[in-house]
C-alpha cells in the first residue's frame, strides 16, 4: 500500500519546488484508497509463503529515514479506536518487496523515503491489528507526513 501510494503521488509529476505541505498531505490521503485496493489485488495473486513478513518493529527507520516510530493515524479511514502504529518497514522511494510497476513510478522527486506501519488497538493482548498505514518523507524539505491509514480487513 505504501509503495503504491507513493507511486501514485510521484506519477502526478508535480514540481516539488511548488509543493506545499498541505498539498502533499492531501495527495497522500487522496491516493490511499486506490493504493489499498492495488495492494489487495496484488496480494490476492501472491503466495503468502513467498513474502517476508516482519514481526519485529523496525525502529532504525526513525534515524535512517525520518519515519516516526510509534505514531497514531493522522489521516485516513481507521475506526475510532485507541491505537498505535508500529513501524515495520521503510526505504528510499523504492520498495524491494513491491511489484515492479510500483517501483517504476517512484522517481525520488516528491517523496524521498517511505514508511509502512501496522496499527494495533491499544490495551489488547495479543495485539489486535486495526489498520495498516503509510508515511512519506518529502524530498524538498524532509518533512514527515502520515501515517495515512486504512482499516485492516
Amino acid at each position: 500500500m505504501t509503495c503504491a501510494m507513493a507511486g501514485a503521488v510521484e506519477a502526478t509529476q508535480i514540481d516539488p519546488a511548488t509543493l506545499d505541505d498541505e498539498t502533499l498531505r492531501a495527495l497522500l490521503e487522496q491516493y490511499a484508497p486506490g493504493a489499498m485496493e492495488q495492494a489487495r489485488a496484488w496480494l490476492s495473486g501472491t503466495d503468502p509463503s513467498m513474502l517476508a513478513y516482519r514481526v519485529i518493529p523496525k525502529y532504525e527507520c526513525e534515524g535512517d529515514y525520518g519515519c516516526e516510530s510509534l505514531p497514531r493515524c493522522q489521516q485516513g479511514y481507521i475506526p475510532a479506536v485507541s491505537h498505535r502504529c508500529i513501524i515495520n518497514d521503510c526505504g528510499k522511494a523504492k520498495c524491494p518487496t513491491c511489484p515492479d510497476f510500483v517501483n517504476e513510478l517512484l522517481q525520488n522527486i516528491v517523496i524521498r523515503a517511505w514508511c509502512s506501519y501496522v496499527c494495533v488497538k491499544t490495551g489488547t493482548s495479543p495485539p489486535e491489528v486495526v489498520a495498516v498505514g503509510a508515511g512519506a518523507i518529502s524530498a524538498l524539505r524532509n518533512i514527515y507526513f502520515g501515517p495515512v491509514c486504512m482499516p485492516y480487513l
